[in-house]
């Protein structure tokens, strides 16, 4: 190789097309000049932001074909092949999938890798597409860590839907996890994973019937279908023990679902003028979810069974009143929207078994009607405003979980110190949530749930 040469190289390592003839000149190279060559090849990637991702990647990928090298340049290349890989969030897969194919065979994993990053990892292959990415993300098709299978279950887009199914998705139980099906080819693919236990189905899909190729699911969501107006191919799924309808404005008749065995149910903006008496024939309802106009004053109208333990009303049903909440003296946990309702709370009879309660979109937030709940244990805010701030929990004696979710949409920071000496007291926040004072919790008390990627 003549020196000369390196220039041209180095100048065009940029572009893809020159990839292996650089890794090439790499291979044939005397040992001094594949140094040379490795470290023009690092000052150009300093100097060439718009292309330092790719020319540090793409001096990594030389080293495999540098069997001897100098130790010190190869230390070199490694270390800053370490502030670029793994990614660690999709923000970082974004910028690693702009590299291209090279990337993908410095991707590790899945052993070693913690959660965050595996799910990166699958999300850069999905992102740069074809043959080599596939086998990356098929690497992972076994990994039922939910940040990592709903990447493997999404990156199905990205790839040939048969293939994808049989070679890939057919691996998972998806018993943990749902199995995202977006467009009709892949809910047609489904034969291929008869086995899946939860299913996440997106999109105006008319016809369910291809759903019946799986054998016996227990979770189904179906998810913006603006077309869907017919739940009969469900009444087939006698092991079905949650549903979710979310966005489906066509649908008004829930009395395909109307059996025993159903357990848990979420209507989200279904139909204006469904019917919910078909709720009368679910007598295992244990968790009912609603946002939903209906027309109820009520929850003493509303046809669920004495099994309920859990009950979420949220923005669409914020008007109704809880009048009639102690006809579930099995209740644990309940969510709320409307500020009616959280007035309600400092008067009502709640059942004493009620010992959660999330509290949705409260602008401000009073925190005064939830005095005198001696039994309340766990607070969950999402989306809250808190002027009158927090220090008032501290008269809530059984309180020992208190999670904070982009709550403060103002900015204002939320000072959590107050309630600091409250005994056992947990405190979990999301990263988009301004937060002062976790610093004088003990370390163990307090988690930093990471949402921004």
């Amino acid at each position: 190789m003549e020196a000369r040469d390196f220039g041209v190289l180095v100048q065009n390592a940029h572009d893809d097309q020159w990839d292996d003839v650089v890794q090439m000149a790499v291979g044939h190279a005397r040992v001094e000049e594949r140094a040379r060559l490795l470290r023009q090849l690092l000052r150009r990637a300093d100097r060439a932001q718009r292309h330092r991702h790719r020319l540090v990647l793409l001096a990594a990928a030389c080293l495999e074909h540098a069997p001897e090298l100098d130790p010190e340049i190869r230390a070199t290349v490694q270390s800053r092949t370490q502030e670029l890989l793994p990614p660690r969030t999709q923000e970082d897969a974004a910028q690693l999938a702009k590299v291209g194919e090279l990337v993908l065979e410095l991707l590790p994993g899945p052993e070693d890798l913690e959660e965050y990053t595996a799910a990166a990892v699958v999300r850069t292959a999905a992102l740069i597409k074809g043959d080599a990415a596939f086998e990356v993300a098929a690497r992972f098709r076994e990994d039922a860590r939910l940040s990592v299978a709903f990447q493997v279950s999404t990156a199905w887009g990205s790839f040939d839907t048969e293939s994808y199914a049989r070679d890939v998705l057919a691996a998972g139980a998806w018993d943990t996890s749902y199995l995202h099906v977006q467009t009709p080819e892949q809910l047609h693919a489904l034969r291929h994973i008869p086995k899946a236990r939860r299913l996440h189905v997106a999109g105006d899909h008319h016809d369910l019937t291809p759903l019946l190729a799986v054998e016996d699911p227990e979770w189904l969501f179906l998810y913006e279908n603006g077309v869907v107006d017919d739940l009969t191919p469900l009444a087939s799924f006698r092991r079905l023990t949650e549903v979710g309808l979310s966005r489906c404005p066509e649908l008004r008749d829930l009395r395909p679902l109307a059996r025993p065995g159903l357990e848990h149910l979420a209507l989200w903006e279904v139909h204006p003028e469904v019917s919910i008496e078909p709720l009368r024939d679910m007598p295992d309802l244990r968790s009912v979810m609603l946002s939903q106009p209906l027309l109820i004053e009520n929850l003493a109208e509303l046809p669920v069974g004495p099994c309920l333990v859990h009950l979420g009303l949220h923005h669409q049903t914020r008007y109704v009143s809880l009048e009639g909440i102690e006809r579930w003296p099995l209740l644990e946990t309940l969510s709320i929207a409307g500020q009616s309702q959280l007035r309600q709370l400092s008067r009502l009879p709640l059942p004493p078994t009620l010992t959660s309660l999330s509290l949705y979109e409260l602008d401000p937030l009073d925190p005064r009607p939830l005095l005198g709940h001696s039994t309340l244990r766990r607070l969950y805010l999402w989306r809250c405003e808190l002027p009158h701030g927090l220090g008032l929990l501290r008269d809530l004696p059984a309180l020992t979980s208190l999670e904070l979710s982009q709550c403060s949409p103002s900015g204002a920071p939320v000072d959590v110190a107050p309630l600091a000496a409250m005994p056992g007291l947990r405190i979990r926040v999301t990263d988009d949530t301004p937060v002062v004072g976790l610093d004088r919790f003990p370390p163990d008390r307090v988690e930093v749930k990471r949402v921004r990627t």
